[in-house]
């Protein structure tokens, strides 16, 4: 816990030297998360003496590291004897290890947020400071170009997006962990790859089920399930608006598609040359992920509409503790592992239960939309 509030202050810190410091902290946080996804999938375990040796040296380098765990383990196992009948345990002593495990583990975090409560005035003094854009020189504007209503509300939506780290790595991981499986799928074998997911015969039991593997990226978190709960307390602003309901929603499926689209035809490519897909299952690999990538993003808008949490203090709130992005996950989930448990359950019928999906999800996403473009702006009453 410690670890995690200083690792956030450093990155705050570390961004504060730079005029974009937004896209700083985004940066070294995706990094970080890069760093621990990449170093999982190079756990790759074939035996249970592999297994054991890993647990072993991973506990050794935890104690040397972390003292506390020491306590921890202590007030788990201390007293505890094998006999006859079963196993006994006797609780002298684990008592006071789990009250020194305690104050440990929780005393630090609470001493370091102490201490930089003192000086929070000064560092949000600082992390707020804006620098002056530059000066208006009214010679600059003679010919400028009339952008439509949906570009200036598709800026007005991308801005809001790049200027929110939490909004970002928590509707963007997706994309970027797509395009990560597609690389490191290059440069290992498959059965490899599948053990690092834990899910044997994922990608090798069958070609019709590979398209569904990226589409479970493109379902992770979409923005538009936060969307609508942004807006907040300001959302009468954009609801006043003289513009159709309709764009006001295909902006926000717009700035998801921004990101997922690109994803899947830089990771589609990458699949079917390191599978060597060919006819069907190369073109479902591109349509398949696409058409999930649609659905989600409406799927999403809908569930934001009818959970809306406006009243959040924190943007966090809004993005990782509202019901709608709980929702949105499980039924995109939902929507990708149940048919791709079909395809292995009847590989006879695997292709035409592909297309079926795909064609489904495309439909869905459209008829989904078609009723939420056509109700007033959040739910107004």
């Amino acid at each position: 816990m410690a670890a995690a509030v200083i690792l956030g202050t450093v990155f705050s810190l570390i961004s504060l030297r730079f005029r974009h410091r937004n896209g700083v902290t985004i940066i070294l946080s995706m990094t970080a998360v890069i760093a621990i996804m990449a170093w999982s999938f190079n756990l790759r375990f074939t035996t249970n003496e592999e297994i054991i040796s890993f647990v072993t040296n991973l506990e050794n380098r935890i104690f040397r590291f972390y003292p506390p765990a020491v306590l921890y383990e202590r007030a788990i196992t201390a007293g505890i004897h094998t006999s006859a009948t079963g196993i006994h345990t006797v609780a002298a002593g684990r008592g006071l290890s789990f009250f020194l495990f305690a104050f440990l583990s929780l005393g630090p975090p609470a001493l370091f947020t102490a201490a930089l409560a003192k000086w929070y005035g000064k560092i949000n003094s600082a992390m707020a400071a804006v620098k002056a854009g530059g000066v208006y020189h009214p010679e600059n504007s003679r010919g400028a170009h009339v952008r439509s209503p949906f570009y200036a509300l598709y800026v007005r939506e991308l801005r809001r997006f790049v200027a929110s780290p939490v909004y970002i790595l928590n509707t963007g991981i997706g994309a970027v962990l797509l395009i990560m499986a597609a690389v490191s799928l290059l440069f290992t074998d498959v059965a490899s790859f599948e053990s690092s997911f834990g899910i044997p015969g994922l990608l090798s039991g069958g070609s019709f089920a590979v398209p569904f593997f990226p589409a479970i990226f493109a379902a992770l978190s979409p923005s538009t399930a936060a969307g609508i709960s942004l807006e907040g307390k300001s959302r009468w602003l954009i609801s006043s608006l003289p513009v159709k309901t309709g764009m006001l929603f295909a902006v926000k499926i717009a700035l998801n598609l921004s990101f997922t689209v690109p994803a899947v035809l830089i990771a589609a490519p990458l699949f079917a040359h390191a599978l060597s897909l060919a006819g069907v299952s190369r073109l479902f690999i591109f349509v398949t992920p696409l058409g999930y990538s649609f659905l989600t993003a409406v799927l999403g808008l809908g569930i934001n509409l009818r959970f809306p949490k406006y009243d959040w203090t924190t943007e966090q709130q809004a993005v990782k503790q509202s019901a709608s992005v709980v929702l949105t996950m499980l039924a995109g989930l939902a929507a990708v592992f149940i048919p791709m448990a079909l395809v292995f359950i009847f590989p006879r019928y695997g292709a035409q239960i592909l297309a079926a999906v795909t064609l489904s999800a495309a439909a869905a996403a459209f008829l989904l939309y078609r009723k939420i473009s056509r109700r007033r702006y959040y739910g107004f009453t």
